[in-house]
């Protein structure tokens, strides 16, 4: 390994879902990002996500998302449509307010 970073595999196999909570019970780690075999993180991703989770602490952020963009048979592609899907399902919350609110995510995530 090129740096030393330890990588994961699932046995169990069941969908993204599956994946991603085995992923954050396999971290020893504050916070975790999960990246699938085609993603390609920018030189600075880590200092971008820690400043937005840090600008943000006051709302005790559970999660935090980034954009991105789809590798689709080697070749990239900025409007997929898992971003498309992404950015709509994301939108109520470039409201400040929905953040933080309670209904908001109540009625968006039940």
């Amino acid at each position: 390994m090129k740096y030393d970073v330890p990588y994961y595999v699932s046995e169990r196999g069941g969908g993204i879902g599956r994946d991603w909570n085995f992923a954050i019970a396999s971290a020893s780690t504050r916070y975790v990002t999960i990246a699938h075999q085609d993603d390609i993180y920018e030189s600075n991703y880590t200092e971008e996500i820690l400043s937005a989770i840090r600008d943000n602490q006051s709302r005790k952020p559970l999660i935090a998302f980034c954009n991105y963009t789809d590798v689709v048979n080697g070749a990239e592609r900025k409007n997929s449509l898992n971003a498309m899907v992404k950015n709509i399902l994301l939108f109520p919350f470039r409201i400040k307010k929905a953040i933080s609110s309670r209904l908001v995510k109540k009625q968006y995530f039940r």
